[in-house]
């Protein structure tokens, strides 16, 4: 296991959702910072440097798909993950992720076993959990 520490930006507009991904977030010893909007999101990304983010796709005013667009704009982003959190399982879904510029779709709500492939795919690192 690796001691480091990721930045990790999680957006949903739903409450619970960011609740249940913060706290797995927590468990693994990692840094969450949740936010409700795509527009927080790319104040926050202006503001701090994130290792991760996980954004959901259907949200109001600008949707995952749109924020991702403008976080890939940003040259200092380029190289951030941007996973998607979805319900939507369809390939069609998957292929408009990646035009968006988003690099891997996870179900939601997240679970732990997924967030734990994704860590060893973008990261090269296991993780463990907290009790």
């Amino acid at each position: 296991m690796s001691n480091v520490k990721f930045n990790i930006l999680i957006v949903d507009d739903q409450p619970v959702n960011l609740k249940v991904a913060e706290r797995i977030i927590i468990a693994t010893g990692h840094h969450p910072e949740i936010c409700g909007s795509g527009a927080e999101a790319l104040e926050l990304l202006r503001s701090k440097r994130y290792d991760l983010v996980l954004l959901d796709c259907l949200m109001p005013d600008m949707n995952g798909y749109q924020t991702a667009q403008r976080i890939r704009l940003r040259a200092e982003n380029d190289r951030i993950p941007v996973i998607a959190l979805s319900s939507l399982v369809s390939d069609g879904h998957w292929d408009e992720c990646i035009k968006a510029g988003m690099d891997d779709v996870l179900a939601k709500p997240l679970q732990p076993e997924s967030l734990r492939k994704l860590f060893k795919k973008f990261f090269k690192v296991d993780l463990s959990w907290s009790a």
